[in-house]
């Protein structure tokens, strides 16, 4: 009996911390907690960045909107694949798309008008 309910305690134990993890990972995206800011964004580190990212990519930036535009709004990017400018917002343990280093992606299509943004690794 004392064998069955120390698995049970075990189990429940286990349960709630796998669960507390997932809650603490949706409750503190570092990606999502600060209005974006033109000048702070461009007088900041990446990490300080990080915190206006989301509200970047759902507010400030649009499908369409010329690169030019882009650049005006961020300034220059950190680096280009291809299409795609990237805007360092540092590097992250246990978040959103795993650890290490995320970027601001914003692709481009026809005419450099910008097709979609999200926040991802390389």
């Amino acid at each position: 009996m004392t064998s069955h309910r120390n698995s049970t305690c075990i189990a429940i134990v286990f349960v709630v911390v796998v669960l507390a993890a997932i809650l603490s990972r949706l409750l503190n995206d570092p990606f999502n907690d600060q209005d974006f800011n033109r000048a702070t964004w461009g007088s900041s580190r990446p990490q300080k960045r990080a915190r206006m990212a989301t509200d970047l990519i759902e507010s400030r930036l649009d499908p369409g909107m010329k690169r030019l535009e882009v650049i005006e709004l961020l300034g220059e990017p950190d680096a280009t694949q291809g299409e795609t400018d990237l805007y360092s917002i540092g590097s992250w343990r246990f978040s959103r798309g795993g650890n290490g280093e995320k970027f601001v992606h914003i692709a481009y299509g026809t005419g450099a008008r910008v097709m979609f943004m999200k926040i991802a690794g390389l």
